[in-house]
């Protein structure tokens, strides 16, 4: 199961790598253009330097950044501390030290976990250490970081998925930890009459619990493809936090049953998911909810009307609050790569501070 998510958030570490390695000529070029042979960072002065001294799994690779302002992340190995514009810290492996960097470039502490559990790492929290910007999850950030964009939805409206009839009749659920809140939740299901099947370590009771060296080894959105509906919990019930466990559903065609982020209708196609309750006490929600899953477990006209997202422009798409999708992904906080909106804050920071030494200095000269 691990493997499953970390290939999921490797594919994240270099957030959005189409968008931040793109294989056009003009981008190759331009990489060419303006990498040190030497690893020295010398990079020319109208190129915004984004480095990170630690990746998020390995050592960062160089990578030319897809956006407005002129930007390179540098490999972590290349000597930045001093050319950087903009400093990223993945926290918490890697944080912020008085002195560390003496040219006091643009500081952004960077936290992709829900910070339900480690509210050091809140917004407030790391801008009272001294960050000058946050990248976390959390919709306040500066950049607030996301583990997929809207545009993987569109881009699975031209995949092709087995059909209702080429599905088990029954939920797919897969986790290799069992918290309280999510064992009593399935099993509250599947006392409702929901067929579970227990993919992972995570079986609770009441579920079928096929979970083997196939699924461990195997591929989790490729066992998805065989379930009629998927079960998704995150770690936290937070607003913004999104992982790609949901995500694990749309790109197995699967109808998903979440738990997690109140907020999910600003992510996700509307109408495309069904919402657990924040827990099985609420017998009237849970009913609701078992009925819900098991209409679309045994009535191919439900599970397709959950389907309607996959023929519709995304141009329709609203969030819950009925506000268009895709303007809420058009926001500064979301709109691009994370490297990129981080690129845009590094560049502005660069702009005031020059601007700022040539009044300095114009003044002293007057």
């Amino acid at each position: 199961m691990a493997s499953w998510k970390n290939a999921q958030r490797q594919g994240l570490s270099n957030q959005n790598n189409t968008a931040r390695n793109d294989n056009s000529k003009q981008q190759r070029q331009q990489q060419q253009d303006v990498q040190p042979p030497d690893g020295s960072c010398d990079y020319p002065p109208d190129v915004t330097v984004l480095w990170w001294p630690t990746g998020i799994f390995s050592q960062r690779q160089h990578a030319v950044v897809a956006c407005e302002a002129r930007c390179i992340e540098p490999a972590s190995s290349e000597h930045c501390q001093n050319r950087a514009d903009g400093v990223v810290y993945h926290l918490p492996t890697n944080r912020l030290q008085n002195g560390q960097y003496p040219h006091k470039q643009f500081s952004i502490g960077l936290y992709m976990e829900s910070t339900a559990n480690y509210r050091f790492q809140e917004p407030s929290a790391l801008r009272a250490d001294g960050y000058d910007a946050v990248a976390t999850t959390m919709p306040e950030s500066d950049v607030q970081v996301a583990y997929f964009g809207i545009n993987a939805f569109i881009q699975l409206q031209y995949k092709s998925f087995p059909g209702w009839d080429d599905r088990k009749p029954a939920a797919a659920f897969v986790a290799s930890k069992c918290p309280p809140h999510r064992e009593t939740l399935v099993s509250q299901l599947a006392t409702l009459g929901v067929p579970v099947d227990s993919l992972g370590d995570c079986a609770p009771a009441g579920t079928r619990a096929l979970h083997n060296d196939a699924y461990r080894r195997g591929s989790k959105q490729e066992f998805l493809k065989s379930y009629r509906v998927y079960i998704a919990f995150e770690n936290t019930a937070e607003p913004g936090y999104v992982s790609e466990k949901v995500l694990d559903g749309y790109a197995s065609g699967a109808v998903a049953v979440y738990w997690g982020a109140p907020d999910i209708g600003n992510y996700v196609p509307p109408a495309s998911l069904i919402k657990l309750p924040n827990n099985a006490d609420d017998k009237d929600a849970m009913q609701i909810v078992a009925n819900q899953i098991m209409a679309v477990l045994s009535n191919k006209t439900q599970w397709n009307q959950m389907m309607q997202w996959r023929s519709q422009k995304a141009s329709s798409w609203k969030s819950e609050e009925g506000t268009d999708l895709l303007k809420v992904w058009d926001s500064p906080r979301l709109k691009g790569s994370s490297s990129c909106r981080m690129c845009r804050l590094a560049y502005n920071h660069k702009i005031q501070t020059n601007m700022s030494l040539s009044m300095g200095a114009a003044a002293k000269t007057n």
